[in-house]
């Protein structure tokens, strides 16, 4: 069985070609044994995954700060915890007055390394009128390094899958090529 894509054999079981002639005119490069040709698919199924899941965080991003309101918070707590990497990480707490004047208090949903704020600092911050514990420091990495890191993810996947999947079709090329200059001289040896 095989399963091909514009010319590009994706899958192939072990018995969708005769094995070869031992010939030993016949190249090597020909005769290599096949590795499993679900690599390069994976990669592809995961870079669609990475890029669709960062684009729909992109999107989540702009929606939030499009609908979002602006506030200066004070940091009013700080927690640290310490990754199995031996990283630490903050996560703050802020206290800021809504657009109706009654005082919110908060914390973003993500911790970071450079969120270590001094008690009683004043940090700008982004948060949701309707569900004011939402809340982000309004800054770039903050707002934008999740999206842009899961994107590159999956860009990075799909440029090596599609490295694979080129240089394969390469080798077919080759092996076609190499399997029909070793018939024709099988051929011409039998004719003289």
């Amino acid at each position: 069985m095989r399963l091909s894509i514009n010319g590009i054999t994706i899958f192939r079981s072990k018995d969708a070609d005769p094995p070869h002639p031992i010939d030993k005119d016949y190249p090597l490069a020909a005769r290599r044994s096949r590795t499993s040709n679900g690599s390069p698919v994976i990669g592809l199924l995961l870079a669609f995954a990475f890029v669709i899941a960062g684009v729909g965080m992109l999107l989540e991003t702009i929606f939030f700060q499009v609908t979002s309101v602006k506030a200066i918070g004070e940091v009013v707590e700080v927690h640290e915890s310490v990754t199995e990497k031996g990283e630490v990480l903050y996560s703050p707490t802020f206290k800021w007055r809504d657009q109706s004047g009654g005082t919110q208090t908060g914390s973003p949903s993500t911790k970071a390394s450079w969120y270590d704020f001094r008690i009683g600092a004043e940090v700008h911050i982004l948060y949701d009128p309707t569900d004011p514990e939402d809340v982000r420091v309004s800054d770039t990495e903050s707002l934008w390094s999740a999206p842009v890191l899961v994107m590159m993810v999956g860009l990075i996947f799909a440029f090596l899958s599609w490295q694979v999947l080129h240089y394969r079709a390469q080798r077919q090329k080759a092996d076609r090529k190499a399997k029909h200059e070793a018939q024709t001289r099988h051929l011409n040896r039998g004719q003289s």
